[in-house]
């Protein structure tokens, strides 16, 4: 089975490191039921998301008047029976429909092309995916339209399907020069390119992540430390230079929900406590979330979802 990484933040407040969406937490490949953490056969789900709000009386309240911060965390997901996300909507602070996703499958459920639909067509983009004789996903491309290539990933695997490297290309910025010392001379540049390397456990989890750019300075690597279930309890982040800047510590409830995270500024000074409170459905899937910082709660997070 392909190993698949996300490195998106776990409760989706803090520091995000990598977004690959098709990437789950524990690092492989299923559906997109598992990557939003959902039991069952779910055929759609609303997220909301509200600032909290503390009265004089103690009670925590949402804050109908989003920003558009707030707002952009929104989203109405449609699934197939497969468990694969067909449709993807994202919100103004308004509640109107902000754009768009839209994905096919192939009879493998491999996802084959996709779309981003705006009102402004200059913000429509395409989607298209290259597999390798394994099935692996090869290369994704995104296309602006009027069909001129954005953006291309490459995907590189190892020998056990695990993804070993990811390399990003960025067309949309304008021609620019760079210097090669080998022939001492400038040369024309006409994209950016990134890099990310990963190392896994014998268990496929991903244990280290590091960055190259290119245009900046800015690498940086993060390690990644797991329990006997899979789940990631710590990940460390180191800069260019490789020193500790910051450690994080994660503690789940019983279904498999985070409920803690502590961050540590240099690896020992605690800076921060983020915790979650979660009101459940009858299938486990949490229909309510309350995230607090430092025992302030800030935001509410609310959950709709409708089943097969």
């Amino acid at each position: 089975m392909n190993k698949y990484i996300n490195t998106l933040s776990i409760l989706g407040f803090s520091l995000s490191i990598l977004f690959l969406t098709s990437f789950t937490s524990d690092n492989k490949k299923t559906n997109d039921w598992e990557i939003n953490k959902l039991k069952g056969k779910v055929k759609t789900m609303k997220e909301s998301s509200y600032k909290a709000i503390t009265t004089v009386s103690g009670a925590i309240i949402k804050d109908t008047n989003k920003t558009e911060y707030v707002a952009n965390k929104d989203k109405y997901i449609i699934f197939n029976e497969s468990g694969y996300r067909i449709e993807e909507m994202r919100f103004t602070k308004n509640g109107d429909v902000a754009y768009t996703f839209k994905f096919t499958y192939d009879e493998n459920q491999k996802i084959k092309e996709g779309s981003l639909l705006h009102d402004n067509p200059e913000y429509v983009s395409g989607y298209s995916y290259i597999y390798n004789e394994k099935g692996e996903l090869k290369q994704e491309e995104i296309t602006d339209y009027l069909g001129n290539l954005m953006y291309k990933s490459i995907y590189i695997y190892d020998d056990k399907g695990n993804i070993a490297e990811y390399q990003r290309y960025d067309y949309t910025v304008e021609a620019y020069y760079d210097y090669d010392e080998y022939y001492d001379d400038y040369y024309e540049v006409d994209y950016i390119y990134d890099k990310y390397i990963y190392t896994y456990d014998p268990s496929g989890n991903v244990i280290s992540e590091s960055y190259y750019g290119e245009e900046t300075s800015s690498n940086y690597k993060y390690l990644y430390t797991y329990n006997d279930k899979g789940k990631m309890i710590e990940h460390a982040y180191y800069n260019q230079d490789s020193t500790l800047i910051e450690i994080a510590k994660y503690t789940y409830d019983t279904k498999g929900n985070v409920i803690e995270e502590k961050y540590y500024t240099n690896g020992t000074t605690l800076d921060k406590i983020m915790t979650c409170t979660y009101e459940y459905d009858s299938k486990n899937n949490w229909t309510k979330c309350i995230i607090f910082e430092n025992s302030i709660a800030i935001m509410i997070k609310e959950r709709k979802i409708e089943y097969y």
